[in-house]
């Protein structure tokens, strides 16, 4: 198996992600990433793996909301950096009609692995 090439094209597009990343991070509504942290921890803790559908899942049933759901990105990142998860190669559909059965990657649970 050969190496791939980390060519500038990447870095442009891995560059141009993380822009997004902290932009939507920068909309996001304190309260809410509080809450969509904690949600990530609630369903970390349940399942062995899962979407962000189960994160907005739990949301959806709270008072706080964010304009923008792209917000979501940087809280999983904080959860993956927390040691909560991690996301796996894998993808799915999502289960949501109203967000049109997008992919939506397979995230891992450190919490359950480890009790």
């Amino acid at each position: 198996m050969t190496d791939r090439q980390f060519t500038l094209d990447d870095a442009i597009a891995a560059q141009a992600r993380d822009l997004a990343i902290s932009a939507a991070a920068r909309h996001a509504d304190t309260d809410w990433a509080t809450a969509a942290l904690d949600a990530v921890k609630q369903v970390a803790q349940r399942h062995a793996e899962f979407t962000t559908d189960a994160v907005l899942e739990i949301l959806a049933t709270l008072p706080v909301k964010t304009p923008e759901l792209r917000a979501l990105g940087p809280v999983m990142r904080d959860a993956a950096a927390r040691g909560w998860c991690s996301r796996t190669d894998r993808v799915v559909n999502s289960s949501s009609v109203s967000r049109h059965r997008a992919p939506k990657s397979v995230w891992v649970s450190h919490i359950l692995h480890n009790r």
